[in-house]
């Protein structure tokens, strides 16, 4: 909320008799554009500053020119009380993913109830766990990260990425397209998304509860026990430690099996541009499908300094996270290999974890990239706020939203 006011001041320098003549027309015309990003929109803005068509009670050219630059560096998407409530419905249901590991009390913000239960007992100071795609997990050295809000925000990107297959919902429907089904939750997704919390040093009983039984080995031993069904005599334990081996088995091959190549994921298009519709509100069916493997810690804030004709799916989702999550921070790349801790999902069930949950590690040399805090975040040894949620140039009240 907070968010919407700050940008729509810079646009008139903070002075409040230009603020008063900014009118519904121009509110409607520059929401969601993307000027810094989309040639197309900054080109559909100065030629509505050319045309009066934007501020016309704004008659000084000296003042009309200022106010045209300030838009025109306006980075991420311009929001608008609407817009704002429309990206609440790509949230709530991360939110509601993310309360399967956590009671959040009648007073509490999610984030604050997640910070109740941040033990920080598995993860060592001076380091964070980043997870880099959905079979890795590498500990990164680094003595001014802020370890709860790295790992907080990796949390809600998992719930981003498959919030589909762990509450009952869809995306919207694409056009001539058949509309998405809702899918039962996923056990195995729910139970990797535990797992993940876990190595993070989140602990909760909800949390104890999704990890005490992998549906992997569970699947394992079920057709075991049909194998030996005729036998009279088989010893069910012996069946749970085989299934558990035969998980663990395919955890080894798995490593042997080389990384597809990655990606970097595209901000801006010289063929397809996003609609208003597409800009804001419950993700789109085929947008999700093609952007969910970008939806990690690298690339949401990671400098992806990019310049096009129209602006991506991807880009949308990246701007609606940034401006709730708050905080920027850049990777920088290391000239030379640091150690690293290499986490690999357990026969894609989860992460490797030994009986009492902690990670099994491998170490791995490869370079390893930093994260640097470029925005004022509160330290994980200092409690959250009582009356808001601290976001980057956002103090959003509980009250307002509800659900962050």
């Amino acid at each position: 909320m907070r968010e919407v006011y700050i940008v729509w001041s810079d646009f008139a320098g903070g002075e409040k008799d230009i603020m008063e003549l900014t009118d519904s027309a121009t509110v409607e015309a520059l929401q969601l554009r993307a000027p810094s990003a989309s040639t197309e929109d900054a080109a559909f803005i100065n030629n509505g500053m050319t045309s009066r068509k934007l501020w016309p009670f704004i008659t000084d050219s000296a003042v009309r020119e200022k106010i045209r630059l300030n838009v025109l560096s306006t980075q991420g998407l311009i929001p608008t009380l609407w817009s704002y409530r429309e990206d609440t419905k790509y949230l709530e249901p991360c939110v509601n993913a993310m309360k399967l590991l956590v009671d959040v009390g009648p007073t509490e913000t999610l984030r604050k109830a997640f910070f109740r239960i941040y033990t920080d007992k598995n993860i060592k100071r001076g380091s964070y766990l980043q997870q880099d795609d959905e079979h890795k997990v590498v500990k990164v050295i680094d003595d001014r990260a802020d370890r709860f809000q790295f790992h907080y925000i990796q949390l809600f990107l998992y719930c981003a990425r498959h919030f589909l297959r762990m509450v009952n919902v869809a995306c919207r429907k694409d056009v001539d397209e058949h509309k998405p089904i809702i899918r039962e939750p996923s056990a195995k997704i729910i139970y990797r998304f535990a797992v993940l919390a876990r190595n993070f040093g989140f602990d909760s009983p909800q949390i104890q509860q999704l990890m005490s039984s992998d549906p992997t080995t569970q699947v394992v031993f079920d057709s075991l026990v049909r194998l030996e069904s005729d036998e009279d005599d088989f010893d069910e334990k012996s069946l749970r430690d085989e299934a558990h081996q035969i998980v663990k088995f395919r955890q080894k091959q798995r490593r042997k099996q080389p990384h597809a190549t990655r990606k970097k994921p595209c901000l801006t298009s010289d063929t397809v541009d996003q609609s208003l519709a597409e800009r804001c509100g419950r993700a789109f069916d085929k947008a999700q499908k093609d952007d969910k493997k970008f939806l990690f810690l690298r690339w949401v804030s990671a400098d992806l300094d990019s310049r096009g004709r129209y602006i991506t799916s991807f880009y949308v989702k990246r701007s609606i996270l940034l401006s709730f999550l708050g905080g920027k921070y850049t990777f920088k790349s290391l000239e030379e290999s640091v150690s690293a801790d290499f986490i690999d999902e357990l026969g894609g069930a989860g992460f490797s974890t030994q009986e009492d949950g902690r990670c099994e590690e491998q170490i791995l040399r490869r370079p390893s990239p930093l994260l640097e805090h470029q925005s004022a975040q509160e330290t994980s040894e200092q409690a959250p706020q009582q009356d808001a949620i601290v976001f980057d140039r956002a103090l959003i009240p509980v009250s307002y939203t509800g659900i962050l």
